[in-house]
């Protein structure tokens, strides 16, 4: 049994790469044909700047937006307590087990990155008494997160509640209660969604960079992706696609 599904498996790795082999190949000798014929290129346009384009939260938006149905109340509650931390420069917070911590912080002492951080440990007070925060201030704030379905939060810049982490970073419920920020510069950014009149759908990490503020494709450009265009050419656009040079 087992090596029969070792060899279907082998298989259909050696199929899917020699489609995607065929179907590369095809795109460029689609568009080697239009370019010779003086058409734009229909599958690599040079023009065409995608990386980071896509909005990052049009997948995961309908979870986020369904938890916040579910527990509007506690996210809301935690605005004013999130809103009580110390004014360090940087504060944020994601709950693990128990006591445990991993934990950002930039204050007036300086910087620090914890990832397996106890709160609650004797020799962590010191350090906790210059972030301005008490392990009771934790365990009160890990039951309200708990409630809102959250992991974390963090207060930079305003106020976030950490719903998931994605590989290089975090979706987070952004409250909209920074008077310093101009809200509106920020839908120039696919890193930030509305979500209603009191927060907003963010997303925080490495996972995206400076690239992602503004799309800097021309309005109206074909933004399709390459399997979609191999669907849309095999289903409709392969009745118009050298229509142009064939009526020149």
């Amino acid at each position: 049994m087992g090596c029969l599904f070792n060899f279907g498996k082998f298989t259909f790795i050696i199929i899917a790469v020699f489609t995607a082999m065929c179907l590369l190949m095809g795109a460029i000798m689609i568009d080697f044909v239009l370019v010779v014929k003086g058409q734009e290129p229909y599958f690599f346009n040079p023009d065409h700047i995608e990386a980071y384009d896509e909005p990052m939260i049009d997948d995961i938006f309908h979870d986020l937006s369904e938890n916040y149905n579910k527990h509007a109340d506690a996210i809301l509650d935690l605005e004013s307590d999130l809103a009580m931390l110390p004014d360090n420069r940087k504060l944020e917070v994601e709950y693990s087990d128990k006591s445990k911590i991993s934990i950002t912080a930039k204050y007036g002492g300086g910087y620090r990155l914890n990832t397996s951080f106890d709160y609650k440990d004797e020799e962590n007070q010191e350090f906790m008494g210059e972030l301005g925060i008490t392990p009771a201030d934790l365990d009160h704030l890990k039951i309200k997160v708990k409630k809102a379905n959250c992991i974390s939060f963090e207060k930079e810049d305003g106020l976030r509640l950490g719903f998931k982490n994605a590989k290089y970073g975090t979706f987070y419920y952004r409250f909209k209660s920074d008077p310093s920020v101009d809200y509106q510069m920020l839908f120039d950014s696919c890193l930030i969604k509305d979500l209603n009149s009191e927060v907003f759908i963010e997303y925080k990490g490495m996972g995206r960079g400076p690239d992602c503020i503004v799309n800097q494709n021309p309005e109206g450009y074909d933004d399709r992706g390459f399997f979609k265009k191999w669907y849309d050419l095999l289903s409709k656009d392969h009745e118009t696609i050298f229509e142009q040079s064939d009526e020149d």
